[in-house]
């Protein structure tokens, strides 16, 4: 697969994300994450698959605006790495935050398939 077709690929996979999370759709998303996801939210928490799955299903994390940017897209053998911005707003244990964050965002071909591997999201520091 050539670089455009894959970057076109995981923008379609990074769409599906952000539609489940605002949906709360822990089966789309169970099916879309690797067994051995690592998420790392932008004030440090950390998540495995299914800690961050039961906190979406649980309304721990209820996202109700997320945009996503994607920069750039990078592969290797196997692997694409997204890197971009991602702006929304969540409660999280029922405090509104909102997100303005870069991203990178880990997509590994597990069994034929993209599953989502990693993520990292870090605020963007605002002058003022």
């Amino acid at each position: 697969m050539g670089a455009a077709a894959l970057s076109r690929e995981v923008a379609g996979l990074e769409e599906t994300r952000r539609i489940a999370m605002l949906g709360a759709d822990t089966t789309a998303l169970r099916m879309m994450c690797s067994a051995a996801l690592v998420y790392i939210h932008s004030r440090g928490e950390a998540d495995d698959r299914d800690s961050y799955l039961e906190k979406v299903k649980s309304g721990h994390f209820t996202y109700h605006r997320l945009d996503f940017t994607i920069e750039g897209v990078d592969a290797l053998p196997g692997v694409a790495v997204v890197h971009g911005l991602m702006k929304g707003t969540v409660d999280v244990a029922g405090t509104r935050r909102d997100l303005d964050c870069r991203y990178l965002a880990v997509w590994a071909l597990e069994e034929h398939a993209w599953r989502f591997r990693a993520y990292q999201a870090t605020p963007i520091a605002r002058d003022g």
